[in-house]
């Protein structure tokens, strides 16, 4: 089964300018893919279409059969994206309030959520540090942090927008 399926993808920006012209993509359930280029070769711009971020100008995108253009919030549960600047991710007065945000938004048990945090947590080696502020951390903590979100979301893909920057 394929997870993400792309056809004929293309977005058209405001200053007519395109971002991404007839993509076309298939990646199978459990495939690991590096997708690299130039600045602004349209890495980010096919990423946000991912979860709904952008929406095409033409073209389709499904992640597990499901049509992201008509079911943006079933597509953002299942598409949980780390971008480059962790800073701009970061929403919770403490470490672990950043990470339970996700989970609590999906009106989870608070069992459930506390769970999910503490697992994410210590998969991205943050444990230690739940009740210390965010803006505290060092960039790489940060990085981590914005990791341990979407972890805790358990969403089927997690993208990483300039991962090695």
């Amino acid at each position: 089964m394929n997870i993400i399926e792309i056809e004929n993808l293309s977005h058209r920006f405001s200053d007519g300018k395109f971002g991404i012209q007839d993509i076309n993509l298939t990646i199978p359930k459990g495939e690991f893919l590096v997708i690299g280029g130039q600045n602004g070769s349209g890495k980010t711009t096919l990423l946000k279409h991912l979860n709904g971020l952008l929406l095409p100008t033409t073209g389709t995108i499904k992640i597990s059969g499901v049509e992201v253009s008509s079911h943006i919030k079933q597509a953002r549960q299942m598409v949980g994206m780390v971008f480059q600047n962790a800073d701009s991710q970061i929403v919770g007065e403490t470490v672990y309030d950043d990470v339970a945000f996700g989970p609590e938004n999906l009106c989870l048990d608070r069992q459930i959520v506390a769970n999910r945090v503490f697992l994410a947590l210590k998969a991205v080696g943050l444990t230690r540090h739940a009740d210390k502020r965010p803006h505290l951390l060092s960039g790489g903590e940060k990085r981590r942090l914005s990791i341990a979100g979407i972890l805790a979301m358990e969403p089927k893909i997690i993208v990483f927008d300039e991962p090695f920057s």
